[in-house]
């Protein structure tokens, strides 16, 4: 009959056609779903690369006496990837310095303009849409920033998120009853 949604605490009816030799196979799955990569840079186990950067009081800032630095996130990707979403940041830039974030696949090449306009001189205002990349294409992304001292205080994340969808994902040894009217 094809596959059946089964929702919790709902009854959901099919009719099969099984006798002697026939076989009933069935498999649970989690929907299609919305997961986000998020850092909050309590430490650096969430970074793959930093220049000249560090992270402080939970924020990514620059080391003293830089002028500028660079940091990369890990690769974020899933098995079973629908869709990407945002990438999103939280960032203080007083006093003429500036935070550019940037997207990267996972082997840390930047995503082009003509995926992602854009992308090459970096984005300052977020959310940045990701709907348009292809995850056939681009099956891991990572998140780059580029902090620049102005003239006073040091520019700041605070945090940066990486949305994506996915699913539906295979969910083994799920409960469930199963009648039959024979």
């Amino acid at each position: 009959p094809g596959r059946q949604t089964v929702t919790q605490g709902n009854t959901t009816t099919a009719t099969f056609a099984i006798d002697v030799l026939g076989t009933l196979s069935l498999t649970t799955y989690s929907p299609v779903a919305t997961s986000t990569f998020m850092d909050t840079f309590t430490d650096f186990s969430k970074l793959s690369s930093t220049s000249s950067t560090t992270v402080s009081s939970g924020d990514l800032v620059l080391m003293s006496g830089k002028a500028y630095g660079y940091a990369t996130s890990t690769a974020t990707t899933s098995a079973y990837l629908v869709s990407w979403g945002e990438a999103d940041a939280s960032v203080d830039a007083p006093d003429a310095s500036s935070v550019l974030l940037h997207v990267y696949d996972g082997s840390g090449a930047l995503i082009p303009d003509g995926v992602l306009p854009g992308n090459a001189t970096g984005f300052d205002t977020f959310p940045v849409p990701l709907y348009n990349i292809s995850t056939s294409t681009y099956p891991s992304l990572e998140l780059g920033a580029k902090l620049t001292l102005g003239s006073g205080a040091s520019p700041q994340i605070h945090n940066w998120s990486l949305s994506f969808r996915e699913g539906p994902i295979p969910l083994p040894g799920v409960d469930f009853s199963l009648t039959g009217q024979k």
